[in-house]
């Protein structure tokens, strides 16, 4: 588990304790982690070796409604400058909770959106459109075709919006997305509940690996049958 983030003090002082983003990941993935680049209290990048390739998987925390547009401008602008130094060959991939709506209108951000957004779009999810707009990233959320329960990444009384989301550079010979989805049942943080995407991405730099002719799919489905898993 890597963390970034400030320590909780006494209110009123310069640290109150604000941000703060982490990653969690499997031991025997861990051991391909190269670099971890704590950029800021609420951005944390951990690079990773996977094949030939790399990939930056980035977990964040922007600042939400009430805190001061300086302060919001200024995570934007080191978002900017953190993709700014990742080659286009690296894979990249950004998950948390961007406090934003960017709704389900697609108009102008086609490129960047699927056609599955959910809710009104506001000011700070523009802000969110922009900057994928501007490093060729998309939003997964809104690329696949999902009930509202699993849309619905926030939840609280009677509000229920999406504020929480995956960014992945997408690209045919690098990278693609499979699903992505809430898990209604699984909270992750207070009201926050579990936002899940399956990406498939090529190892290789060079070329795409092809499953070898001949080799029979192993029917692991038949085990359900009493006499086949016995046998």
């Amino acid at each position: 588990f890597w963390w970034a983030g400030e320590e909780k003090v006494a209110k009123g002082h310069k640290n109150e304790g604000r941000g703060g983003a982490g990653i969690l990941m499997r031991m025997e993935m861990a051991k391909d982690v190269v670099e971890v680049q704590r950029v800021s209290s609420r951005i944390l990048v951990v690079k990773m070796v996977l094949g030939e390739r790399l990939m930056e998987v980035v977990s964040v925390y922007t600042p939400q409604v009430g805190r001061p547009k300086i302060e919001k401008e200024k995570f934007w602008e080191t978002m900017e400058e953190c993709i700014g130094k990742v080659s286009e060959e690296e894979l990249w991939v950004i998950g948390g909770d961007l406090n934003g709506h960017v709704g389900k209108e697609r108009k102008g951000f086609e490129e960047v959106m699927g056609i599955h957004g959910y809710g009104e779009r506001n000011e700070a999810g523009v802000s969110i459109l922009e900057f994928c707009q501007g490093n060729k990233l998309k939003i997964a959320n809104t690329m696949f075709k999902k009930k509202d329960e699993h849309k619905v990444t926030y939840k609280s009384g009677g509000a229920e919006t999406q504020v929480d989301y995956m960014l992945v550079r997408v690209s045919k010979d690098k990278m693609s997305v499979r699903n992505c989805k809430v898990i209604p049942g699984e909270e992750c943080v207070t009201q926050h509940r579990l936002l899940c995407s399956d990406l498939d991405f090529v190892m290789s730099n060079t070329k795409r690996y092809k499953s070898k002719k001949g080799v029979r799919k192993i029917k692991q489905w038949k085990l359900k049958e009493d006499i086949v898993r016995e046998e």
